[in-house]
């Protein structure tokens, strides 16, 4: 477990008390809004109807301590860090900003509130999601464009942001377009399965999943720089599959920057299906998936 507070204190309060009663989640977890990650874009959306101004962005929590539920935390099959970082599952229900117990699912075996459209088609689509593009958080612009890509999934049937039951009426800067080139692509990628929810009664559900959290705003500059360097190496270049895979070149580049800091690869490129790019300890040591041929071409940059 990453989680370093004493396990004597969790003991303590009456509100956690409660939390290891009957249908309490794998464990409870205490946790204390902090803010956005990397900052939040700002619009109005529509969800069944109703329309409602919100913040779309990367949540950053204190975990304060942990409790049994079905299970013993020390049985626990994932590490709650210090800090956690999550999504809202949730968009019409407000954000609790004080301490607040949450309930722990595997994201198989979550109960959504309702309104929200969880069946095995939104369960293989979140995992798309966080397959294809988790590595991508770490900006407010990529932050927003992940959470309504999120939003859009659990709410809605169409992964159409401009119609159905859930879409952007306005505002969210750039982070529309690039949510809606993320939801034409999830069938390139192969669904993760570590994927977890944080259940509440008095708070949005979240959704996280067990790697190390996007980059901090000095892991961002080092990617940046890294961006610019691989611009420079080949700004014109575009791979002969991104025309076949519908990325814009803006997209394809930002893609080559992150391949530029990759340190080692666990599934050769050469091979059928997904490869897996392992970054170093400067970025996180973070997972992307990547069709393998599409990262052929692009790695041929370098």
């Amino acid at each position: 477990m990453k989680f370093s507070k004493t396990l004597a204190t969790v003991a303590l309060t009456g509100a956690f008390l409660f939390s290891a009663s009957a249908n309490a989640g794998l464990i409870a977890v205490e946790l204390d809004y902090i803010k956005f990650a990397n900052g939040s874009e700002v619009g109005n959306i529509s969800v069944d109807g109703d329309t409602r101004n919100t913040r779309a962005g990367l949540l950053q929590f204190d975990t304060i301590s942990l409790a049994d539920g079905d299970i013993a935390v020390a049985d626990s099959p994932v590490s709650i860090p210090d800090t956690l970082l999550a999504f809202c599952l949730q968009v019409g229900v407000p954000l609790e900003k004080a301490a607040t117990v949450y309930h722990l699912y595997g994201l198989a075996d979550y109960t959504p509130a309702v309104g929200l459209m969880f069946g095995a088609d939104q369960l293989t689509r979140v995992g798309q999601l966080f397959a294809g593009f988790y590595g991508m958080v770490g900006s407010k612009t990529n932050d927003a464009a992940f959470q309504l890509a999120l939003w859009e999934i659990v709410q809605d049937e169409t992964l159409d942001l401009s119609t159905g039951d859930f879409f952007v009426i306005d505002g969210f800067g750039d982070a529309v377009d690039l949510a809606t080139e993320w939801l034409g692509m999830l069938d390139e990628y192969t669904a993760v399965e570590n994927l977890w929810a944080l259940k509440s009664e008095t708070s949005q559900d979240l959704i996280f999943i067990e790697v190390p959290e996007p980059g901090t705003l000095a892991l961002l500059g080092t990617g940046l720089i890294a961006f610019g360097a691989a611009r420079r190496r080949r700004a014109s270049y575009d791979g002969p599959d991104v025309a076949r895979k519908g990325l814009s070149q803006g997209g394809a580049r930002e893609i080559r920057g992150r391949l530029f800091l990759c340190s080692g690869i666990a599934d050769s490129p050469a091979l059928p299906g997904p490869a897996v790019l392992k970054f170093d300890r400067t970025l996180g040591r973070r997972l992307l998936a990547y069709d393998a041929r599409v990262f052929a071409d692009w790695a041929g940059v370098f």
